[in-house]
């Protein structure tokens, strides 16, 4: 675990947009488990069903008469608020915020029908073949002590079967007694200072916290989930790396991942080959998870195959890699990636909700705004040895873990020779 030294607000400014946006995160430090799992999925779910004088409709009413918005939300541990609103009806959305952090319901009823919908949407992803193969990955990569580890769904339905109502009470106070919080602001003019008066008496004096993540290297492994109702089965690959933000090889690793499978169109070595040359997908990107700058990175590729393309198409994945690490990127490569990188990024400072999700992340990340800055200065300053040496060295498709979802049945024994 690490502690996080920066500031906790972050303002990011844009004339001329006429609403203001704050999020607001922290961290769940519990000890995290399948029970834990489950409280804090119901107090999210629970939160928003009503608070002081409000009913559940009467509050996204009141909401909806200002044009505003609040949205709560769990990944991985990290529990975040955001609202957004226009400028003028700032003070009156911010009043419906303190009513709903400082007098939530929390009524039996709507306790019971919380839990009702949460298992309900459990019974659904039993047959969600790409939540099952995430979900399973998960637990071959991470601790089973770290929040990014998720637990199977029939442990889910039944922990949430014992949640009770004086836990979620518990949490709600925890996390509001909690001064780990962290705030960034967006938008223009008086209204960011009204929102930042608020978040500071609000939310307290900020007091540095640890994180909750669980750095553990896992042996290379395969997990099988056979789902016969569906047609391709769904796959999620990869390992924790030893690479983070704060390692000298980050920019030249995640620029390297980036020619092999970067999100988004078919510049990517994967999609331009396995799918686009040999056909075997439809789909299939490649992704650097990064939690917190002081946490390894994991490399994570997402995909699908038909049962008959199954075997091909790992193998295919699989080679891939090995050339990228074998022999390297080119010159062309190099600098067409750089202009890419430089131009999504642009883009994404162009768009004020975009921009407040990577500031917001950075933030959660203990990423200062300088440290980012030096790393966007070190993508444009890399030469092809410098990304070469960084995938020959933490790049292999050896410690690939595999898990699918899918008709597995036929092509399971194919599969597992990979390993």
């Amino acid at each position: 675990m690490n502690k996080h030294t920066h500031e906790n607000i972050r303002i990011v400014k844009r004339k001329g947009v006429g609403v203001t946006t704050l999020m607001s995160s922290t961290y769940i430090l519990s000890p995290w488990n399948a029970h834990t799992e489950c409280v804090l999925e119901v107090y999210t779910e629970l939160l928003m069903r009503g608070a002081g004088k409000y009913s559940r409709a009467q509050f996204q009413d009141a909401l909806g008469l200002l044009g505003s918005a609040i949205g709560i939300s769990e990944s991985d541990g990290r529990f975040t608020i955001t609202v957004s609103a226009l400028d003028e009806n700032i003070p009156k959305t911010l009043s419906l915020l303190k009513t709903l952090l400082r007098k939530p319901s929390f009524s039996i009823k709507e306790f019971k029908n919380t839990k009702q919908y949460l298992n309900n949407q459990l019974d659904i992803l039993k047959e969600d073949a790409r939540y099952l193969a995430e979900q399973q990955f998960t637990k071959l990569v991470y601790d089973k002590r770290d929040p990014r580890y998720r637990n199977d769904i029939t442990v889910l339905q039944k922990e949430l079967r014992n949640v009770s109502l004086n836990e979620i009470k518990k949490l709600h106070n925890l996390i509001m007694e909690n001064n780990s919080w962290v705030h960034t602001i967006g938008g223009h003019g008086t209204a960011i200072e009204a929102v930042k008066k608020f978040v500071i008496k609000e939310y307290g004096k900020y007091i540095a916290s640890e994180t909750p993540y669980i750095s553990k290297a896992k042996s290379k492994a395969i997990a099988l989930t056979h789902i016969p109702s569906k047609a391709n089965i769904e796959f999620s690959l990869g390992y924790q790396t030893e690479v983070s933000f704060e390692s000298k090889d980050y920019p030249a690793l995640l620029f390297g991942l980036s020619v092999l499978g970067i999100p988004g169109g078919f510049s990517g070595r994967l999609m331009s080959t396995v799918r686009e040359k040999e056909g075997l997908t439809y789909s299939i990107y490649l992704f650097a998870d990064m939690i917190d700058k002081f946490e390894p990175i994991t490399i994570r590729t997402y995909t699908f195959f038909a049962p008959k393309d199954t075997k091909k198409g790992l193998l295919s994945t699989l080679a891939q890699v090995d050339t990228i690490v074998k022999k390297g990127i080119t010159e062309d490569e190099l600098k067409r990636f750089k202009s890419i990188l430089h131009t999504r990024n642009s883009l994404t400072n162009d768009a004020l909700t975009k921009l407040m999700a990577k500031v917001h992340s950075h933030l959660c990340s203990n990423i200062s705004e300088d440290e980012y800055a030096l790393f966007e200065q070190a993508i444009q300053k890399l030469s092809v040895n410098d990304v070469n040496d960084a995938l020959n060295e933490h790049l292999d498709s050896a410690k690939f873990s595999i898990a699918g979802a899918g008709p597995i049945k036929m092509v399971e024994k194919d599969i597992k020779a990979l390993q």
